[in-house]
């Protein structure tokens, strides 16, 4: 059974680590995966990281070279007609409903008689779709034969849109880990650092740009400083917004407490996990978040916005971390406060992260996947379905 999963860039190197595991655990079972990727990033990343092609250990099909904005859709919608018409595919798997060459391959499944299969990560928190956008998104559903949504909330938003509860697979979302990743060792290095500072450390690792709501952050961590005088903010990224950040900070009189320290290669974001106390991800649209899987995977405890796809699965609260409101800068300063009075030189908390993170692997990731591809290829032909 020919399966062709469509992916946007080949930046994204947590897709790289599930995608290796899919290609491996899928060995023996009667379905032939293929992967396609648009283009190797996008704009908005080009500045955060390069491209990790090692991590890509599965084979792959890339149509573009360079960002995908950097490619006319007409250019990028022709090499994916080409690269569908180059095998009998049994089912596609689509990435979103948001770029025209995904409307082209439902367009091309209808014609052909392939069934297909729906990617979404999206909640009712971070879409503010018109109602014709909206529209749209529920016709693209109405003719997927299945679905793969990222937790809880993108499975409710698939019911809103007209999505049938019997083919939406749940998936969890899994963060890229280096090879030689060990819980046990990363425990062990925290307690080592934290024993050796008395500076509590917060850390935001993402871009900077409206979406992710830093002015709450800093307003939050002006109460914050306050209390905890010898805590010091490390924003790790660049965006739009840098400037006027900085200059929210200065006139503030954060400069001794806030750096701002660049976007830097995964490696180096993995130590600032390690040496943190906490990460705080304060954004007001955000489909999942998977730094916060980064951060606990590495013993860092979290506070999360509330708008964040990720939170009923990853905020255990008082465990793992915490939920504030988001946009909510005096929630934000509360939570903070507590996570430091409850989290600070606390191993047994790093230990509840890494722990929990156990249930959110590739390996589990690519099950969850294979398991979907399983039953949706069991199950009535497209013509029924539809």
């Amino acid at each position: 059974m020919n399966t062709l999963i469509m992916h946007n860039t080949l930046w994204s190197k947590y897709k790289a680590a599930v995608f290796t595991q899919l290609e491996i655990i899928a060995f023996e079972s009667f379905i032939d995966f293929n992967f396609v990727h648009i283009a190797e990033t996008e704009d908005d990343r080009v500045s955060l990281s390069s491209v990790d092609y090692e991590s890509h250990k599965y084979n792959y099909e890339l149509l573009c070279s360079g960002t995908i904005e950097s490619n006319w859709w007409p250019k990028r919608s022709f090499r994916l007609i080409k690269y569908l018409n180059s095998k009998k595919w049994n089912l596609v798997l689509i990435p979103g409903y948001y770029r025209p060459e995904y409307w082209i391959a439902l367009v091309y499944c209808l014609i052909k008689k392939i069934k297909i299969g729906l990617f979404c990560d999206s909640t009712k928190f971070d879409s503010h779709s018109s109602s014709a956008r909206l529209f749209l998104k529920r016709i693209f559903v109405f003719f997927c034969d299945g679905y793969f949504a990222y937790g809880r909330r993108s499975s409710d938003y698939l019911r809103f849109l007209g999505a049938d509860s019997k083919v939406i697979f749940e998936r969890c979302q899994a963060a890229a880990l280096p090879g030689d990743y060990s819980a046990k060792n990363i425990i062990r290095r925290r307690q080592n650092i934290r024993n050796s500072t008395s500076v509590f450390k917060v850390i935001y690792v993402g871009r900077l740009s409206p979406e992710k709501d830093l002015l709450t952050l800093l307003k939050a961590w002006a109460v914050v400083s306050d209390k905890w005088p010898s805590a010091q903010l490390d924003l790790f990224g660049s965006g739009p917004q840098d400037r006027e950040l900085k200059r929210s900070v200065e006139s503030m009189g954060l400069s001794a407490q806030v750096r701002f320290l660049g976007a830097k290669e995964i490696a180096d974001i993995y130590d600032a996990y390690i040496a943190a106390d906490l990460l705080v991800l304060p954004s007001m649209r955000e489909p999942w978040g998977l730094v916060v899987n980064e951060a606990l995977s590495f013993g860092c405890p979290v506070v999360v916005s509330d708008r964040c796809g990720c939170v009923p699965e990853l905020v255990l609260d008082g465990q793992t971390g915490f939920q504030f409101r988001g946009g909510d800068p005096v929630d934000l300063a509360v939570k903070i406060d507590r996570a430091l009075e409850r989290f600070y030189k606390n191993g047994e908390a790093s230990r509840h992260c890494t722990e929990h993170m156990e249930k959110f692997t590739s390996v589990i990731a690519a099950q969850q996947i294979l398991d979907g591809c399983q039953k949706l290829l069991a199950g009535p032909t497209p013509a029924t379905n539809r």
